[in-house]
């Protein structure tokens, strides 16, 4: 008979798929999935940023806090230096206030040394440290990647952002009088505090801009 059909045959046309989705509900799903998506993915990323710069700023303050201790035992030891004449055990006298010392000062904590070269920065030669040990060897060009600092305090002893430029710690004028404390999020930003025989003497945030930042750009 003309316009009949046979049991089990599909019908409705190609919108339909007899005992499974149409093509418009999958159409229908798919642009659904694509706004959740639109909106799900900014706020993770949003927060991931956000999380990263709260924990680049808690490092930061976990540092000074260790600073403050650290200097406690240099001052009753009658210095007015970053170098401790009387260090753990584990360290060699006059041990400098490095990653490496801090590291067993407190070591819970992820240090990693920050060398300045020119006006160029780097991570030191061996690694990130905690508890007295290198967690993560950084040779060669791993030196610039800023993702090992990520998580980590960084601390700059060889030099100091003083008068618009780095100037030497380590020679006979200002011999290890200065520290400096950096940590970095995911988005560059570096929040640092640096010490002068013990007290703060500037603080705040700038753009890492691949080791060529510095607190006056």
């Amino acid at each position: 008979m003309i316009g009949s059909c046979k049991k089990g045959e599909r019908t409705g046309g190609p919108f339909h798929s007899q005992g499974g989705f149409t093509v418009m509900e999958l159409a229908i799903t798919a642009i659904i999935i694509g706004i959740l998506v639109g909106i799900v993915v900014p706020v993770y990323l949003g927060s991931r940023e956000k999380a990263s710069k709260a924990t680049s700023e808690y490092n930061n303050r976990v540092g000074c806090q260790v600073v403050g201790h650290v200097w406690l035992k240099l001052i009753g030891q009658d210095d007015n230096r970053y170098l401790d004449s009387f260090p753990p055990v584990s360290l060699t006298a006059p041990a400098p206030i490095d990653a490496e010392y801090m590291s067993v000062v407190q070591p819970k904590m992820k240090w990693s040394q920050i060398m300045v070269t020119g006006n160029h920065a780097r991570l030191g030669n061996k690694g990130v440290y905690q508890d007295g040990e290198i967690i993560t060897p950084v040779p060669g060009r791993e030196r610039f990647n800023w993702e090992n600092l990520q998580g980590a305090i960084g601390i700059i002893t060889n030099a100091v952002w003083l008068d618009g430029r780095w100037q030497n710690n380590t020679n006979a004028v200002l011999n290890y009088e200065y520290l400096t404390l950096v940590t970095v999020d995911r988005n560059g930003v570096v929040t640092y505090t640096t010490y002068h025989q013990g007290v703060p003497t500037d603080s705040g945030t700038f753009d890492w801009d691949d080791g060529w930042g510095c607190p006056e750009r």
